[in-house]
């Protein structure tokens, strides 16, 4: 990069820090990500600086440095400027605590996931001192591995495709008895009632208030399942207030509901309510949850 372009992508950021800045300012309420604590530090640390591969990197290094030298390794030079560059994104997680602190809330995994690439350098030194049927065995691994990753990232997108597919079909069957049809999540009520949304949609998508989301997971283990289930519910305002889409049903609205059907298979429950009955009594507790199906069930109040 020349000096012009880089100081003109610094220019930028100067320019773009204001703006930042004030919308920083202007955020009203909790945001969805929670303040630094010793648990986000120690999380990061598990993800990115005591994970498997750079410790097995680490070893390897030590263990051939220790050894003597062997003809056939290769000459790597672990100070050069493209791997010091590399191995500079391990501070990525510093980064996004020194953001926490100074201006907003960063702490999320997903946000670091540069500083993977920074135990490449260690990696490749490492299986540079192996000797050739060592280095063979290394490559056949990492072969394995992305094998297994993407065998896997093909049943999930297939197992996704299905539950679609039985969600669509179970809508179509739920819309015949001409009540509101609760969604959990914008990731169930999207794929089956998005492409035909409209102001006459019987879907509905459950908005539970801070109070009841606290209710039903107590506990401080839980807090990162209470932080999904806000998300998801902020989400799902932000897109009926812009797009008219997805129509929400407030849980205090539902309480005064003679009928509805709620679409969820058990699997699809939150953890401890794995059961119509035992979502119901948690939400609905003047209403009784009848099972239509595996995926739909009617509830109907009581008193």
């Amino acid at each position: 990069m020349s000096v012009g372009s880089r100081s003109g992508v610094n220019w930028m950021r100067l320019k773009l820090a204001p703006m930042a800045l004030a919308q920083r300012a202007n955020a009203s309420g909790k945001l969805w990500v929670e303040n630094l604590s010793v648990d986000q530090v120690l999380e990061m640390a598990r993800s990115f600086w005591f994970a498997v591969v750079p410790i097995v990197a680490v070893a390897l290094l030590l263990l051939n440095w220790l050894s003597p030298q062997r003809p056939y390794a290769l000459t790597v030079r672990p100070l050069a400027p493209d791997l010091a560059a590399l191995l500079s994104l391990a501070l990525m997680p510093v980064v996004l605590m020194a953001l926490s602190v100074t201006l907003q809330p960063s702490m999320v995994t997903r946000y670091a996931i540069v500083a993977v690439l920074a135990w490449a350098p260690l990696v490749a030194v490492a299986v540079a001192r192996l000797e050739p049927r060592l280095q063979d065995a290394c490559v056949a691994a990492v072969a394995l591995v992305l094998v297994a990753v993407a065998q896997r990232a093909v049943t999930e997108k297939r197992e996704y495709a299905d539950l679609v597919r039985a969600n669509t079909a179970a809508f179509e069957k739920a819309k015949m008895m001409n009540l509101p049809v609760v969604f959990l999540g914008l990731h169930a009520i999207y794929p089956v009632a998005g492409p035909e949304r409209s102001a006459r949609s019987l879907a509905r998508d459950l908005d539970l208030p801070d109070s009841t989301i606290a209710a039903l997971f107590p506990s401080e283990p839980m807090a990162p399942i209470r932080r999904k289930y806000r998300l998801d519910r902020d989400q799902a305002r932000g897109h009926e207030r812009i797009y008219g889409f997805p129509i929400l049903a407030k849980q205090a609205e539902l309480d005064t509901t003679s009928r509805f059907i709620l679409l969820a298979t058990d699997a699809s429950l939150p953890g401890g309510y794995k059961s119509p009955q035992l979502f119901g009594r948690a939400l609905f507790p003047r209403h009784r949850a009848v099972r239509i199906d595996s995926t739909l069930s009617l509830f109907e109040r009581i008193r």
